[in-house]
């Protein structure tokens, strides 16, 4: 018997609604993640894949949980400035992570939402 894919309803997976508070641009951003592990922070470099102002998903190699309170280090393309902020592993799948920044100081805020609205003429 030849099996062969179908556009039909029963065959296609129906999309998740989105429910989240803030537009999430596509973005190609190297990143750093510190969680505190055992009383001490390891440093693990990421991939950012897509940001917004409430948080980032990226691809960290290295197993993390969900809930676990990271430092994330971000710097943004055209900007000579880095920017830490905490985050919280909301989201986990594999190596991918959906990190909600946490504790957002002003300067940073606006550097995020400065970065957010120049995604947002380009794409």
């Amino acid at each position: 018997m030849n099996a062969t894919k179908t556009n039909r309803p029963e065959t296609m997976a129906a999309a998740a609604p989105d429910f989240r508070r803030c537009n999430r641009f596509k973005i190609n951003l190297h990143i750093t993640v510190a969680p505190l592990i055992a009383g001490n922070k390891k440093i693990i470099p990421g991939y950012g894949r897509n940001l917004g102002e409430g948080g980032i998903s990226a691809f960290v190699p290295a197993p993390l949980a969900l809930g676990d309170l990271l430092e994330v280090e971000l710097q943004f393309p055209g900007s000579s400035m880095k920017a830490t902020v905490r985050g919280k592993v909301r989201s986990a799948d594999r190596f991918t992570y959906g990190i909600e920044f946490v504790d957002v100081d002003d300067r940073v805020t606006q550097l995020i939402s400065g970065a957010c609205r120049a995604l947002a003429m380009v794409q």
